[in-house]
């Protein structure tokens, strides 16, 4: 293949990806089209409208997948026969934050390959669920710039994420809203428009093609032109009804093994009442809790230590025994988490959570999908208050008083003191 049919390819594959994007864009949310077209082709292309959380666990999993000898691409088809909802929103008693769960169906390749031979390849029928948080008073967040607080230099926002280039603070930041705070997908068992044309289309053929045929069989037989005509009139409805009937068991037998699939995959139905209990046990403590908030948070601080090399060091694990995840390529949520009990111990409030989640594992160079229900223990301090909203929270060393980046390292790196992040923020102390 020479360069000029090198490009014309090139051209076609990414008018292809543009397509793509495009189902994914055609949506009345447009933080849920943006998410959702820019990890229709992951690793390439940049996320967009996705938490901080969510952008460095896609950072540390690409490196995980690598590490183990392999490339990963991924192709989410939306449907096109299908639009995007959003359950109904929700906010907390102090309307600090709004979130909703928009949701929209297609179809999910991802593709393994190891020395650019594909080894593995899973494709099914998906629905997409994306939880967008806001909050009610963005006037901070829509300002380009933003004085540090440290130094009072004028800098943009975004750029505070990594610190201030002008004395190196480092900063505890929330998101910048709206943004994607977890996303999960679950198997898809609804039959499209066009599985129903089919069956009415093949129901019909096949009735016209065996009605003619015992039409010539009749005809050849001695019965007269528009006697064996009409026959193979009536055959034709004879036939369809049969024929039809057979596509509904078929339907059926196939709705069936759908629903069968899908029971593997979807989360045990109590965990729909999971955020409804734990808002009326942490509302005693803190009244400006949001339950989906805390459920991406626990999602991405799951797949943070599962996915990293070296999680012990990792600033929201506490614990001091963990299981060897390396061979974990990729850890999807199911959509639902169980609060197992709760309890204060040395002014910490602790949660015991069972959290249902897919790994996807290199088993010996094989790869396969295996569900985990991952057990944890979170905790948090009892008077730790969040910064509910737009915040910037300079870290600073208890010790020395040096700036670090507490979201990424468990010491100090000027006197090797610790930082306790469970004082600002929920972290982990088991996992299992």
């Amino acid at each position: 293949m020479d360069r000029k049919d090198r490009k014309k390819l090139q051209e076609k594959l990414e008018k292809y990806k543009d397509r793509i994007r495009e189902g994914w864009l055609d949506t009345l949310d447009v933080t849920f089209g943006k998410f959702a077209a820019s990890i229709s082709h992951w690793p390439s292309g940049e996320l967009k409208h996705s938490s901080k959380d969510i952008k460095r666990i896609f950072d540390i999993q690409y490196k995980r997948i690598k590490n183990n000898g392999y490339d990963v691409k991924w192709e989410l088809l939306a449907d096109s026969d299908s639009r995007s909802y959003s359950i109904a929103s929700s906010k907390t008693s102090s309307s600090v934050y709004y979130n909703h769960t928009t949701y929209k169906s297609g179809i999910k390749n991802v593709s393994y390959f190891k020395n650019g031979k594909l080894v593995k390849k899973f494709k099914y029928p998906f629905i997409l669920y994306a939880n967008i948080i806001d909050i009610n008073n963005s006037e901070n967040i829509n300002n380009y710039v933003y004085a540090c607080p440290n130094c009072s230099n004028v800098v943009r926002i975004e750029d505070l994420l990594n610190g201030c280039e002008y004395c190196n603070t480092k900063f505890l930041m929330s998101d910048l809203y709206p943004v994607v705070n977890n996303y999960y997908d679950l198997y898809d068992i609804s039959m499209k428009k066009t599985f129903f044309n089919k069956v009415l289309i093949i129901t019909c053929l096949f009735s016209i093609i065996l009605s003619f045929y015992n039409f010539f069989n009749v005809y050849n037989s001695g019965m007269n032109f528009f006697e064996s005509l009409l026959l193979s009139f009536f055959n034709i409805f004879i036939y369809g009804f049969f024929i039809y009937l057979l596509s509904c068991f078929l339907f059926w037998l196939l709705f069936i093994i759908k629903v069968y699939i899908f029971s593997k995959t979807a989360p045990p139905f109590r965990t729909l009442f999971t955020g409804n209990k734990m808002e009326r046990i942490i509302c005693k403590y803190d009244k400006l809790f949001s339950y989906k908030y805390f459920e991406g948070k626990i999602v991405s601080m799951i797949k943070r230590i599962v996915l990293d090399d070296d999680p012990q060091q990792l600033p929201i694990f506490t614990g001091t025994d963990i299981n060897n995840y390396k061979n974990i390529l990729d850890v999807e949520y199911c959509g639902g988490m169980v609060l197992n009990k709760y309890y204060i111990k040395n002014s910490n409030l602790y949660f015991d959570l069972t959290v249902y989640m897919f790994d996807t594992i290199n088993n010996n160079g094989n790869i396969i999908k295996k569900k985990h229900n991952y057990n944890v223990i979170v905790y948090k301090n009892i008077d730790a208050k969040e910064n509910y909203g737009f915040s910037v929270e300079i870290v600073k060393c208890p010790g020395c008083g040096g700036s670090f980046d507490a979201e990424e390292l468990k010491k100090c790196p000027y006197c090797e003191k610790n930082y306790d992040l469970s004082l600002y923020d929920y972290v982990i102390y088991s996992i299992k």
